[in-house]
């Protein structure tokens, strides 16, 4: 190698170190928190719910004001041409003339309900148990979103960690192409050695290529789980490890079960669903009785033609007050009471179903995470003794085969199963902590 070509090939390195070190100083460094932040701000689902509890706030609010009266202005101004019947406000004698007159007049009315077979207080009752069904919907959607997150952020630590341990397992494999490429040189291995050592780090260099590509696709699924740029770099960090308190936890069944339906949203916005549908059902029903109600209007008028003047004709001339109580009787109309009656009659059975179904599954879902977590618990167990056992191969047939008392084959299956069982330690250990998770957002308790 020429002065030339070496000179180049520093500048070469000395570039790519400035460039590393530039995207190093803008790679974004993400923890949990932030990654679920994100998620939240930017979750479709969750975002979509946090509209629908607005629509049933709103609802809500309507219904609680429709408890109280209902008041309205009015006012017309207008022009009249023909017979009119003219009041002189002196004498109170009336004509009839035929004139085109300027004409206001100016009301105040108000009523309310008193009696409507208590529609409106079970409409307002309804609607606030649909907007605490709704909230909760809002929470459920929250956790869900939480879920999806951990699960896609704990995915990326755990690629990660496989890719590093693909990596190590190759630059040793590299190391021991070196090694018995120096003892084939001295004639202490035979170069089939060599050749089957090559062929080793080929296959380990495949198998870092694929960690490092599976790494990747999953930083960009979570990259755009938190809504991300494609370009931007980011690392995540790592949390506090909690294995040995994971791993010394103990669950009672029933114990959990019972947290479950305390705390889970879906369990409660079901029952405030089905509260809500009862009280619509009856408040259905109320609107086939008599509506009673209290009113009062007050209205005054001006005519441009009767000699006085605005004021005195709006205060004084023509003011009246009508007051009094209104009933309603429903004989027919056209039975949309009775279907109406009906569909809620509909809507309140299939809640109530719901709300038997929901109790099943979440039993069925606790029983299956609970046996998930015992599982991943035997799992680590069997992983961290087949890890300590492979070492203990590994280094025993390492021995050996420096020595030339053992087989190239023979080591060759020692590393491969010293591989596998790291990389099953670290599947194991994300998987327990994984499920740990899973166990809380079943029994309602993610935070």
């Amino acid at each position: 190698m020429n002065s030339k070509t070496t000179a180049t090939l520093f500048l070469a390195g000395v570039l790519m170190c400035f460039a590393w070190e530039g995207r190093a100083q803008d790679t974004l460094k993400i923890n949990f928190d932030e990654a679920v932040q994100r998620a939240l701000q930017r979750n479709v689902d969750y975002r979509t719910q946090q509209n629908e509890v607005g629509r049933a706030q709103a609802t809500a609010t309507q219904s609680l004001f429709g408890l109280g009266p209902e008041v309205s202005l009015s006012g017309d101004f207008y022009e009249r041409k023909g017979r009119q019947q003219i009041t002189d406000p002196d004498d109170q004698s009336v004509r009839f003339v035929d004139v085109t007159s300027r004409n206001i007049s100016l009301g105040l009315n108000a009523s309310m309900v008193l009696f409507n077979g208590l529609n409106r207080i079970l409409t307002y009752r309804s609607s606030s148990n649909a907007l605490r069904a709704q909230e909760l919907g809002l929470e459920s959607a929250k956790q869900q979103a939480i879920v999806t997150v951990t699960q896609q952020y704990m995915q990326v630590l755990l690629s990660k960690e496989l890719y590093l341990i693909a990596l190590d397992n190759y630059r040793d494999q590299e190391e021991s192409l070196k090694r018995i490429e120096g003892q084939v040189e001295v004639n202490a291995r035979p170069m089939v050695d060599f050749y089957n050592q090559k062929a080793e780090v080929s296959r380990f260099k495949s198998l870092l290529i694929t960690a490092e590509n599976t790494y990747q696709n999953d930083l960009a699924t979570l990259a755009q789980s938190i809504q991300l740029e494609p370009s931007t770099p980011f690392l995540l960090e790592l949390p506090e490890s909690e294995l040995e308190t994971l791993l010394a936890a103990e669950y009672d069944l029933d114990a959990l079960y019972e947290t479950a339906m305390a705390n889970r949203p879906d369990v409660r916005q079901q029952s405030f669903a089905t509260k809500a549908s009862s009280q619509s059902l009856w408040a259905t029903k109320g609107g086939g009785l008599p509506t009673i109600s209290a009113f009062y209007n007050y209205g005054t008028f001006y005519n441009s033609t009767i000699p006085a003047t605005i004021g005195v004709q709006l205060r004084e001339v023509f003011p009246a007050h009508f007051y009094g109580l209104s009933i309603n009787v429903p004989l027919f109309n056209k039975f949309q009471n009775t279907s109406s009656i009906q569909r809620a009659k509909v809507d309140y059975e299939n809640a109530k179903l719901q709300d038997e179904a929901i109790k099943f599954s979440v039993y069925q879902e606790v029983l299956s995470a609970y046996n998930n977590v015992v599982a991943s618990k035997a799992s680590y167990y069997a992983a961290k003794d087949r890890l300590e056992s492979a070492s203990l191969a590994l280094q025993l047939q390492k021995e050996r085969y420096d020595i030339g008392a053992g087989s190239f084959v023979d080591y060759s299956q020692a590393v491969n199963s010293h591989l596998q069982a790291k990389a099953g330690l670290s599947q194991a250990i994300f998987s327990l902590k994984f499920q740990q998770i899973i166990l809380d957002y079943q029994c309602g308790i993610v935070r």
